[in-house]
């Protein structure tokens, strides 16, 4: 089997424009891929705008909270969460198709059923905690969410420093 080593990137980010750069420094090439590489039948490519969007979405989304952490319950390590007060689909998923046995219970309020579920390692601003419930903003879904503690593990609030993008597409990875 063959090893194929990247490289190393160095990830910049420029507060005062909340821009980020990615410049390549390789320190070591023989096995490195081009940008745009032919794989079989196909050409895939490391898409490095994407990756710089995304890099700057997460850094504008942690700069809005001064709290932020992930949700958490991998095969229920946190507890079953409790069922939806609909559903659309089958019991075990929400509509957006988040499987409860790793879903997160989301609540619109405090006294009602859960209305859907989050993601497992979904990374979220922690707005307010009242009762063992805390209030959260998920990045990537509307909304303001309430949800146990037990879910949530806050982190700290630091600049990004080690990334791990995974292309499904071009079926690379990029480590940054």
């Amino acid at each position: 089997m063959k090893k194929i080593i990247i490289g190393l990137f160095t990830l910049f980010s420029l507060t005062f424009s909340n821009e980020v750069i990615l410049k390549k420094e390789l320190t070591y090439n023989k096995y490195t891929l081009e940008n745009f590489y032919k794989y079989k039948n196909t050409s895939r490519e490391f898409q490095w705008e994407k990756i710089e969007n995304k890099i700057s979405a997460i850094e504008r989304f942690k700069s809005k909270y001064p709290k932020i952490g992930t949700l958490r319950n991998f095969k229920n390590s946190n507890g079953n969460p409790a069922q939806l007060e609909s559903f659309l689909t089958s019991p075990e998923r929400d509509k957006y198709g988040v499987r409860r046995y790793q879903g997160i219970p989301l609540y619109q309020s405090l006294d009602k059923k859960p209305l859907r579920y989050g993601w497992d390692g979904s990374l979220v601003g922690i707005i307010e905690e009242k009762d063992g419930f805390v209030k959260i903003k998920i990045k990537g879904i509307d909304g303001e969410w309430w949800t146990p503690k037990r879910y949530v593990k806050q982190i700290l609030n630091e600049p990004t420093d080690k990334l791990i993008f995974i292309d499904r597409r071009n079926q690379n990875i990029v480590t940054l």
